[in-house]
C-alpha cells in the first residue's frame, strides 16, 4: 500500500508515517517507492519500560492494541527482545505470526482480561516451571 493510504487507514500524519519509515520502525516500508506491506502496523510508541516487568506489560499492551513491537523500541538487543517474546508466547500472552516476511506479535484470547500483576504472576509461574524442570533433570 501508499504511505498516504496507510496513514488514512491508521489515521496518523503522513510526516509521522515517513518519520517512523525513517527510523525503520515500519519493517520492509520505502519511503522512495511509497510502499507499505499490506500487513504492517503502527508501532508503539508508547514503549517507555525501563524494567523486566514494565516490559512484559508493555509488549503485552501492545500486541492486545495490534501496534508492532521491536527491540529498538525498549532500547534492548535482539536476544533480549527475544526471550522476553518467548517468555509471553509461553505463558500464553501471545502468539507469533509471519505475514509478508515480518514477524508480528498477536494477541490471544488469554490476554483479553488481563492486568499488570495476572502477566508478571503468570510470566513467573512459566520460569519457575522452567527451573524446576531442569533442576529436576539434574537431580538437584
Amino acid at each position: 500500500m501508499t504511505i498516504d493510504v496507510f496513514s488514512s487507514n491508521n489515521k496518523i500524519k503522513r510526516k509521522t508515517v515517513e518519520k517512523w519509515i525513517n527510523n525503520n520502525l515500519i519493517p520492509k516500508a520505502d519511503i522512495e517507492k511509497d510502499y507499505i506491506p499490506d500487513s504492517a502496523r503502527p508501532p508503539y510508541t508508547k514503549a517507555r519500560a525501563k524494567n523486566a516487568n514494565a516490559i512484559y506489560v508493555s509488549m503485552v499492551k501492545a500486541s492486545y492494541n495490534r501496534k508492532h513491537i521491536l527491540p529498538i523500541l525498549y532500547n534492548i538487543c535482539d536476544d533480549e527482545f527475544n526471550n522476553y517474546v518467548e517468555n509471553l508466547e509461553c505463558a500464553g500472552f501471545i502468539k507469533r505470526r509471519i505475514s509478508d516476511g515480518i514477524t508480528y506479535y498477536d494477541a490471544t484470547i488469554k490476554e483479553s482480561n488481563i492486568n499488570n500483576s495476572f502477566i508478571l504472576n503468570a510470566i513467573k509461574a512459566v520460569s519457575d516451571g522452567v527451573t524446576t524442570a531442569l533442576l529436576n533433570k539434574i537431580g538437584a
